[in-house]
């Protein structure tokens, strides 16, 4: 709400400062359109920023909306700027060319957040497909673990230090990343040697895999934390 108020009030500097400076300088189309231009350019600017700090509005794509309403707001200040100094100076450029610039700008920055907008779903869409793989790939490990101490029930050996493995990384983030993936393909392989020592009934063996595998997911959960 205090981020909301601060914008607002920025807003209303800014809204005052030009029209001080539109009563100050002599009056002309080229003037008028200068001023309606820069205040749009303000609401646009103010409403972009807004959007951007709402609650559901927290997408890293989010960002560039007030960006683009800034750089559309800077562009056209100083174009405005620009041609009335000229003008006041050398030559008026007509007041309908000075508007139709205008729309054209305007026209290049709202294709550009419509772009952006449109790209917002492709960008949740992967986040989601990303989320339901890793998901996926955790249960498949769980799954595994699960199947493994199953056999170490049936041969009546090492049965405590496999649950340990599973509820450590039955309580371990399943979103992980990249810095992650030399450890999820090593606790793939030692399951995979775990299993074999299960049946062997080597309880030593198995002590010591287990050992490893948990040291793995803590590394990989570590690793995960320190990346996102």
């Amino acid at each position: 709400m205090k981020i909301k108020m601060s914008i607002s009030l920025i807003a209303l500097i800014l809204f005052a400062a030009f029209l001080i400076l539109f009563l100050i300088i002599p009056a002309s189309l080229n003037s008028i359109v200068a001023y309606i231009f820069a205040n749009l350019g303000i609401i646009l600017l103010w409403t972009s920023t807004v959007f951007l700090v709402g609650e559901d509005n927290n997408y890293p794509i989010y960002v560039q909306f007030p960006v683009e309403m800034r750089n559309y707001f800077i562009l056209e200040i100083i174009f405005s700027f620009f041609v009335l100094l000229i003008q006041s100076l050398v030559w008026e450029l007509p007041w309908v060319a000075f508007l139709l610039i205008h729309f054209v700008i305007l026209f290049i920055f709202i294709v550009r957040i419509i772009i952006l907008y449109a790209g917002k779903k492709n960008y949740i869409d992967k986040i989601n497909t990303d989320t339901n793989k890793n998901i996926q790939d955790k249960n498949q490990l769980l799954y595994e673990i699960d199947e493994i101490k199953g056999l170490a029930i049936k041969n009546n050996v090492g049965t405590s230090f496999i649950n340990s493995v599973y509820e450590t990384l039955k309580y371990s983030d399943p979103i992980k990343n990249d810095s992650s993936d030399n450890q999820e393909k090593q606790i793939q392989s030692y399951l995979k040697i775990l299993k074999v020592s299960v049946e062997k009934e080597n309880e030593k063996e198995i002590k010591q895999l287990c050992m490893e595998i948990k040291g793995l997911i803590e590394k990989r959960n570590k690793k995960i934390k320190e990346n996102k």
